[in-house]
């Protein structure tokens, strides 16, 4: 069993991801910002550097979205979340945690992240409006890098 961080925020793709990763006997724990991610990840509170217990959790792998708040309910200046997902794959190669993005290339116009991966040795997985099969596929490719 694997034990897989999810940074996710929309409640239906949250709900979907989980049901993949589970399904296969995995552990899932689905973050919806970036502030919860980091505690997850580094025990580093980014708001006022406390530390969290949940950190002590040992993720073998992680799969992110690419626009989601700093802190749920949070938006950029231009009114949208902002491309978070970014860090996540910078902290995740720093810390040598596998790393795969699954988003929805369409609804993001996210072709500048495909030529970022090679960067970041992550994978991209780009249809979420594939519902399921999305998921399946990042955790498949999760899996491959993890093993």
């Amino acid at each position: 069993m694997k034990k897989i961080l999810v940074i996710e925020d929309d409640p239906e793709q949250k709900k979907i991801a989980r049901e993949v990763i589970e399904s296969a006997k995995h552990y899932c724990y689905v973050a919806e910002d970036l502030h919860e991610a980091m505690l997850l990840l580094t025990g580093g509170d980014i708001l006022d550097s406390k530390r969290s217990h949940e950190a002590e959790v040992k993720w073998d792998g992680v799969i992110t979205d690419i626009h989601f708040p700093l802190i749920t309910g949070s938006k950029g200046p231009d009114g949208k979340a902002e491309p978070r997902g970014v860090e996540i794959m910078a902290l995740c190669q720093k810390m040598g945690i596998p790393c795969v993005v699954c988003t929805d290339m369409d609804h993001h116009y996210t072709n500048w992240i495909n030529r970022l991966m090679p960067y970041f040795n992550s994978d991209l997985v780009a249809d979420k409006g594939n519902g399921a099969r999305a998921w399946e596929r990042a955790l498949e490719k999760l899996l491959a890098k993890i093993e």
